[in-house]
């Protein structure tokens, strides 16, 4: 039922707290933020960030599949 909301909500332009909803996964965040976002997020962590040595819990969630290290 909450994914179903979550597309109704990114469907009618609204947002979703991606720290908050976890029901959120990397391809409806890239719907909701706009196309290419996500991979110009990624971009920039990976220049800026090559070993990956700053991560929140957040990212792992998001971008690793691990919520934790």
């Amino acid at each position: 039922m909450l994914r179903e909301l979550r597309d109704v909500v990114i469907a009618g332009k609204g947002r979703l707290y991606l720290a908050k909803d976890d029901v959120l996964d990397v391809p409806s965040y890239d719907l909701q933020m706009g196309p290419g976002t996500v991979g110009a997020f990624l971009g920039m962590k990976k220049m800026h960030d090559p070993s990956s040595l700053f991560m929140s819990d957040l990212y792992r969630r998001m971008f690793t599949g691990s919520p934790f290290s």
